[in-house]
């Protein structure tokens, strides 16, 4: 359900909330709801609702929501799950219409009713339209102080702060509040969804891109509500806004995944279709709460990061070497100061100092010697970030270090470098000085380098146009093909055959290795002396998918002898899978063999996969995803961002490939699954990359299940 912005200012900023389900028990969660709001300073109305007391916490409580004579922005619940759909009903008989619902039982356990409890739940609430957050959440936090809202039960209030975080576990969220906490990470807002029964990420992310106090929104996700609509949010608000969005998203196993029809089924896998998809997006996917956190902390803090180029500042050389070793397999570059730039800094450096990289100015450096070696290294400027690492050393004051760099931390801000320190286990003073300076402080280098990386990646996304222009079959065209889809539907076909898939590839102009279909031996040699030898022989049958694995493909057929052996050897072998007939094909012998294929991805729509193919590509595994519709642009990062991508340039008397005839074919999969929405996936394996095309020597289409005719 649609909702507008006047149900999220109920939510975020209400004037008036009631707290069904409150409770003078200490180890309730209704006193515990109630608590947080009193002690969080709720600039609001607060009526408690309680039947079987006449006060709460020196509130006046009310017997049923039906009796508050004043208007009610937001209710809150914290009743048995049985009573909550009555509950319901009475607010919005009160005027109700935004909830947070704490209350657990419903889909999300496995107790005798909890999925029929759940279907009432639902339908109250579509019934009546009801702005719901919940049920099976921990509340929602607003830090702004004109309304100081702490709507949960958690032991831990945030401090103010411009991070939103939305998070589909309650126990997760309580985690992340108190991790912050002990960080000294603000919030801004703060939100459980829970069960996600009417408002789920989507809905929030909406109103979070646009939010002006929320700089960075970090999610936590079990399953994406929908994720086509995540895509369309992010395209239509985010490319404007360019707030960064970072996710933690669970369930990376691939446990539960069957075994696929196609190859790209069973190599594209759930994760990597999940990190493509959010790579796709511009989404920072991370793989931990503390790198959430340590990312954000950066994002919200720091400018963007005008390059990848990485200096690290130290006065302990093994901090410094473990910084540097951090960036291996990162986008960081760790830069080496030039001998000019390096005598400049020498001048006022010990001679035991390096001035390389890192700049190590010894374990005796006090303040004057690190702000005069920042203040020179920001002259120099010839770096994007800078790690500052100050261990405590016996000789070591660093408050005093850290307020002799206020200026140069201002300075370069103003240049634009991204900088973080390394200040290892800091007391609340220097605490105080980071957070008044918005000066990020990790505990450990390779927290400060993984922030970095991550922040560089956010910077280099490249938002491009998603109405992306491609070429639609004229009508004539599209009709002929549309009846081979529906004629596929009508036989019941989980699958078109090689033939028939050629029969669609031809009409977007993609290059076929030579062939023919026949039933007869005669014309199966006349048709070998036409394409010329060497040939490759194919069964063509109802049931035989995966030819090659299952004996259905003869190579290297070079005479008519020969032809004729592996002919029949086929009719023999496959005669009771009603043989429709053999495919004759040149056999092609020059190029690189790739893999081009598409999967469809429930909740994200088609991918396109691209890798080195033929019959080792699942051993292999160099394959890489992109979300379709693809633009030109990000076809050559998808052939250039293989693991294999050295070969095309030429290999072993193996000329260079032509590069624009694979995007191009890239393109046309890409054009083809999205007129066609029936196709589940889409292989083209191999396809031989040559000097001057890209052919395709093998193809299969998988239809989706939701087309067969039952």
């Amino acid at each position: 359900m649609p909702f507008d912005n006047k149900f999220f200012d109920q939510l975020f900023n209400p004037k008036s909330i009631a707290v069904i389900g409150a409770s003078t028990h200490t180890d309730k969660v209704g006193y515990a709801l109630l608590k947080n709001l009193l002690n969080g300073g709720f600039t609001g109305k607060i009526y408690p609702v309680n039947p079987n007391t006449n006060s709460i916490l020196g509130l006046k409580a009310y017997s049923s929501v039906e009796q508050i004579n004043n208007n009610v922005d937001l209710a809150i619940i914290a009743v048995d799950a049985v009573r909550v759909p009555d509950i319901l009903n009475q607010a919005y008989k009160k005027g109700i219409k935004t909830f947070i619902i704490i209350t657990a039982g419903f889909k999300e356990s496995t107790s005798i009713g909890a999925k029929v409890l759940e279907e009432k739940l639902v339908e109250v609430v579509y019934a009546h339209e009801l702005f719901v957050i919940g049920p099976n959440c921990l509340g929602v936090i607003n830090t702004q102080p004109t309304i100081n809202m702490n709507a949960t039960f958690a032991r831990v209030a945030p401090k103010k702060g411009n991070i939103a975080f939305v998070s589909q576990s309650g126990a997760i969220g309580i985690h992340a509040l108190e991790y912050a906490a002990r960080q000294d990470i603000g919030f801004s807002k703060f939100v459980t969804i829970g069960n996600k029964t009417a408002i789920n990420e989507n809905d929030l992310l909406n109103y979070l891109i646009d939010d002006e106090e929320t700089k960075v929104i970090l999610l936590y996700l079990e399953s994406f509500s929908d994720g086509i609509r995540f895509k369309e949010i992010i395209q239509s608000k985010n490319q404007q806004q360019l707030k960064p969005i970072i996710i933690l998203k669970s369930g990376r196993t691939e446990s539960g995944i069957k075994a696929a029809l196609s190859h790209t089924g069973a190599l594209t896998g759930e994760d990597n279709i999940v990190s493509q998809f959010l790579d796709d997006c511009g989404v920072l996917r991370v793989d931990s709460i503390e790198e959430l956190f340590t990312t954000a902390l950066l994002i919200a803090n720091q400018p963007k990061p005008k390059g990848n180029k990485l200096l690290v500042l130290t006065n302990a050389g093994g901090l410094g070497i473990m910084a540097m070793d951090a960036t291996k397999d990162t986008s960081l570059v760790a830069i080496k100061l030039m001998k000019p730039e390096q005598d400049i800094l020498q001048k006022e450096l010990p001679n035991a100092a390096s001035t390389a990289n890192p700049v190590d100015i010894l374990g005796d450096a006090g303040a004057e010697r690190y702000s005069h070696t920042l203040k020179t290294l920001l002259d120099i400027n010839s770096f994007d970030l800078l790690l500052m690492i100050c261990t405590p050393q016996f000789m070591t004051n660093r408050a005093q270090i850290l307020n002799s760099i206020l200026d140069l931390v201002a300075k370069a801000r103003k240049n634009q470098i991204t900088l973080a320190a390394v200040f290892p286990s800091i007391n609340e003073e220097l605490f105080t000085i980071f957070d008044a300076y918005d000066l990020p402080n990790y505990e450990f280098p390779e927290q400060a380098i993984n922030a970095f990386s991550n922040y560089v990646r956010f910077a280099n996304y490249k938002f491009e146009d998603p109405l992306v222009q491609k070429t639609k079959l004229i009508n004539r065209k599209y009709n002929h093909l549309k009846k081979l889809f529906d004629k596929a539907k009508h036989h019941n076909q989980e699958y078109l055959n090689e033939v028939e898939s050629y029969s669609i590839l031809k009409e977007y102009g993609v290059t076929l290795a030579p062939h023919y279909v026949t039933k007869h031996i005669g014309e199966a040699i006349s048709l070998a002396d036409k394409i010329g030898y060497p040939v490759v022989a194919k069964i063509i049958a109802k049931g035989v998918l995966h030819k090659f694995d299952q004996g259905g493909v003869i190579l290297n057929i070079n005479t008519k002898t020969e032809l004729i052996e592996a002919y029949n050897r086929l009719y023999e072998s496959f005669n009771s899978k009603r043989v429709e007939g053999v495919l004759i094909q040149s056999q092609i012998k020059k190029g690189i063999e790739f893999i081009i294929g598409s999967k469809f991805h429930e909740g994200f729509g088609h991918f396109i996969m691209f890798g080195l193919g033929g019959t080792y590509v699942e051993i292999l595994k160099d394959i890489k995803l992109a979300m379709s519709p693809l633009t030109k642009v990000k076809a050559y990062e998808l052939i250039e961002s293989i693991r294999a991508k050295e070969i095309m340039e030429g290999y072993r008397g193996i000329k260079p490939i032509n590069k624009e005839a694979l995007v191009n074919l890239l393109l046309k999969v890409s054009n083809i699954v999205n007129d066609f929405p029936e196709i589940e996936s889409l292989d083209l394996n191999p396809v031989f990359a040559l000097e001057n095309d890209a052919i395709v020597a093998d193809a299969r289409i998988i239809l989706k299940k939701q087309v067969i005719k039952k």
